[in-house]
């Protein structure tokens, strides 16, 4: 049996065992969709995301409350399942405060059923914030000091390789990466391993002690650990020495590093959230509506010959 095969087979046996079981979910499960989940389970370590729409519909808040809130109250309420969540949130476009603000009100419809956007909620209207609703704000400092465990707010780093290297350290910080000498050691069974900043770059800088080794793998701390990393949104994504445009920018954090590396190699799930161009969205628009006609076009002289032979 092949060293990769009976790696997989161990990996669908271990995923069947988990369900069958009850021991604990192979994915973060999206209750709060219950529609969807019919489709895409939940949140999946190792894959990709893209949420884009047009200006104004609420990428952002989407996907804060779908890829932040949800899953760590989920994680909070099933302390049973042995998983831990982290998140790395690139804000490009929002400063810190600005997303503490959608998050507490998000807090407020979940607990209260209260709607605020972050304009009431900082009393910018004539009408003040209510008391009532600034005490059950106090109320949920405990829960907004936990928060930050599950979740780290980076909104001065916007270039693709500053993203990439404070992924990395992260990485390194509960982890291990390996490296292997791709002409002696094909099968991988003589790994070097790197578990530092340090070491990292001595072995992926010293062109010649390590000219013939490349990356094998990564062994997180914690494999119940799901680690999701956040970029909102790219059209912010700064160019850099050998990505001098925005679409060679982005072309580099999306599949330089965000499928190659940081969904291929360290098994996180990667969310990028775009904007669509309104112009794109009215060709869809255009598409669908002439397909339609000649749907139409198509029935009616169907409906025609039926009339005549009847």
């Amino acid at each position: 049996m092949s060293k990769l095969f009976k790696s997989t087979l161990l990996h669908i046996k271990e995923n069947k065992k988990n369900l069958q079981q009850d021991l604990k979910p192979n994915c973060i499960p999206f209750i709060w969709f219950p529609k969807l989940r019919t489709v895409i389970p939940g949140i999946i370590k190792g894959t990709n995301w893209i949420v884009t729409a047009s200006t104004g519909v609420g990428k952002t808040q989407f996907t804060k409350y779908n890829f932040v809130y949800q899953p760590i109250k989920w994680i909070k309420e099933n302390p049973e399942s042995g998983l831990s969540y982290k998140i790395l949130y690139f804000a490009l476009e929002e400063s810190k405060q600005e997303f503490m603000l959608n998050m507490i009100s998000n807090r407020m419809f979940d607990l209260h059923g209260i709607s605020l956007d972050i304009l009431e909620l900082q009393s910018m209207f004539e009408k003040a914030l209510d008391d009532d609703i600034m005490k059950k704000i106090e109320d949920c400092e405990a829960y907004f000091d936990d928060l930050e465990d599950y979740v780290e707010i980076i909104d001065s780093i916007s270039n693709p390789t500053g993203i990439y290297k404070y992924v990395r350290n992260y990485s390194l910080s509960c982890g291990t990466h390996y490296f292997y000498n791709f002409l002696t050691d094909k099968t991988k069974d003589h790994c070097i391993a790197a578990n530092t900043i340090e070491e990292y770059g001595m072995i992926t800088k010293d062109k010649v002690k390590y000219k013939n080794f490349a990356y094998s793998h990564y062994v997180p701390d914690n494999p119940d650990e799901y680690v999701g990393v956040i970029v909102d949104h790219f059209s912010l994504i700064e160019e850099e020495a050998g990505a001098e445009t925005l679409h060679k920018a982005m072309s580099r954090m999306s599949a330089s590093y965000g499928r190659k590396i940081i969904t291929k190699h360290y098994n996180y799930f990667f969310i990028n959230v775009q904007q669509q161009s309104a112009d794109k969205l009215k060709i869809v628009c255009c598409c669908i509506l002439i397909k339609y006609l000649l749907f139409l076009k198509k029935y009616n002289k169907y409906e025609k010959i039926y009339k005549r032979t009847n």
